[in-house]
């Protein structure tokens, strides 16, 4: 099912700059003052996804290895087709980058050592050199991140704590067996206080009783 993003840029930060037409005539127009990078290792985006459908409205870089890029030319056309930057990327023997597919279908975050590595410096110089990118936030799995933690890449640490519960069976949730799949399902509080005691912080929360 197609969705509308005609009003997508009300979502996002934008600029405003004043340029001259070919008429002559000056004018106003927008755009996102941010770019949005994609680690794809095998290329496995969907091409009906949202990414794809937002790309005319947001500047999109998605970064790969060349194998896969040759494998699947015909997704790669469309995607150039569509906007979106593709960058060619070297194999990595450090570091690990899921893909999209494997990341989805992954249980935990053990992931098999044979699979495909792109090289994180690799990419930071090529955002820094070629997009003139200097500062990143990175939203990803812990496959990622932790491929960023090992390699020394990551200068700040930003962490938010949702006033939801969710729990499933391995040894690092507070609660197990809730069975719970879904953000949807998960049960919600109600954040009363914050206080900071030392370096931690207590947060006092009352279960939702009401939607």
């Amino acid at each position: 099912m197609k969705k509308s993003f005609e009003n997508i840029e009300k979502t996002f930060l934008k600029k405003e700059i004043l340029i001259t037409g070919k008429d002559g005539r000056e004018k106003n127009i927008h755009y996102f003052n941010f770019k949005r990078v994609i680690i794809d290792s095998n290329l496995n985006i969907d091409a009906d996804s949202n990414i794809a459908h937002t790309s005319k409205y947001i500047n999109t870089i998605i970064f790969t290895s060349q194998i896969s890029i040759e494998k699947k030319k015909q997704k790669y056309n469309f995607l150039l087709d569509k906007g979106i930057h593709i960058e060619a990327v070297n194999n990595s023997k450090s570091g690990f980058v899921p893909d999209t597919e494997q990341k989805t279908k992954a249980k935990d975050a053990s992931f098999k050592k044979n699979e495909l590595k792109l090289d994180l410096k690799e990419i930071l110089k090529i955002l820094f050199i070629k997009y003139e990118i200097t500062s990143l936030m990175l939203e990803s799995g812990p496959g990622l991140l932790t491929s960023f933690l090992k390699e020394g890449l990551i200068d700040k640490y930003l962490f938010f704590i949702a006033p939801k519960i969710i729990g499933g069976n391995n040894p690092y949730s507070i609660f197990n067996e809730l069975n719970i799949r879904k953000m949807s399902e998960s049960i919600k509080l109600k954040f009363d206080k914050i206080k900071k005691i030392q370096n931690d912080l207590l947060i006092e929360a009352y279960p939702c009783l009401q939607e």
